[in-house]
């Protein structure tokens, strides 16, 4: 325990004893001060591993030792999680392997656990992961085996305009559709979908002439709208006498009111760029799935 006491104790920059014997002395205090804060970092350790799973998160512990029972402060990161599930779930973690119910967004791996391999006890909420014994040796990565669930249309609609986003002309298309497949947040089939919308979106007739590197392009480029709030708008085009702000959407068949909505926002994007630009301002909004490109009525 690297600590500094003062002279009246030991007079001496460390100390090594054990815990009966400096209960006995002036340095308990010390002591124990030195134990809480090390068992407050052992919990910011825990809680970091915990939150930073971007998958899925395996809690892997030694059941068949459960010392942090008969512990009054668990000794390890490890012992302190398992008390921890205990008390907060009312389980017993030595009865085996737990595995959540209803949990659609991630499963056990892309195949379901045999019975040969375990046998997985259920708790409402609390996910643990089955790991065959071939994955944990290593003969299967983990980064072959993605277990997302389906993406979602806000999800997707999110993940094209990132794409779509770094694109200035259509000659950057290539390097954006051949970038590495993101295992870790997309499943690979839903992954492609994206970058077919974004290869379609470029390559349309109607937006040629806003990927042909002519003019000066932002993307995703923050303005003050008119009541001082911030807007940014997908692609903005300035050229010589105009500019063009351009909305992607990327729902199914908007409806009518949905697509008032659209002209609304993409009309308070014109308004923004009309306050500090003299040149004649245009909006249109592509619609992916359909190909549509629908020109917005003039501020």
């Amino acid at each position: 325990m690297p600590a500094r006491f003062a002279d009246s104790d030991y007079g001496i920059p460390g100390l090594v004893a054990p815990v009966s014997v400096l209960k006995e002395t002036a340095v308990h205090s010390i002591w124990e001060q030195e134990r809480d804060q090390q068992r407050f970092d052992v919990t910011n350790v825990a809680y970091v591993c915990a939150t930073r799973a971007e998958v899925r998160l395996h809690v892997v512990i030694d059941v068949e030792k459960p010392e942090w029972r008969g512990e009054e402060w668990p000794g390890t990161v490890g012992r302190s999680m398992a008390r921890g599930i205990e008390d907060a779930l009312g389980c017993d973690l030595t009865s085996g392997p737990y595995i959540s119910e209803g949990f659609d967004r991630s499963g056990p791996l892309e195949r379901q656990v045999s019975s040969d391999d375990m046998e997985a006890c259920s708790i409402p909420g609390f996910a643990f992961h089955g790991i065959p014994t071939e994955m944990i040796t290593g003969q299967n990565r983990d980064l072959d085996r993605p277990v997302l669930g389906a993406m979602d249309r806000k999800t997707f609609g999110t993940a094209v305009h990132a794409q779509l986003a770094r694109i200035q002309k259509s000659s950057d298309l290539k390097q954006v559709l051949g970038q590495p497949w993101p295992w870790s947040r997309y499943r690979k089939s839903d992954w492609e979908e994206v970058l077919d919308a974004v290869q379609e979106a470029v390559k349309h007739p109607a937006m040629k002439a806003w990927f042909d590197g002519s003019g000066e392009v932002h993307n995703e480029r923050e303005l003050v709208g008119i009541e001082r709030t911030i807007v940014r708008p997908d692609r903005v085009v300035f050229q010589e006498n105009h500019v063009d702000v351009i909305d992607f959407k990327t729902g199914i068949d908007p409806s009518d009111k949905e697509r008032k909505k659209h002209e609304g926002q993409v009309r308070q994007y014109m308004t923004a760029i009309a306050q500090r630009d003299a040149r004649k301002v245009r909006g249109f909004v592509y619609y992916c799935s359909s190909g549509e490109c629908a020109e917005v009525a003039p501020v």
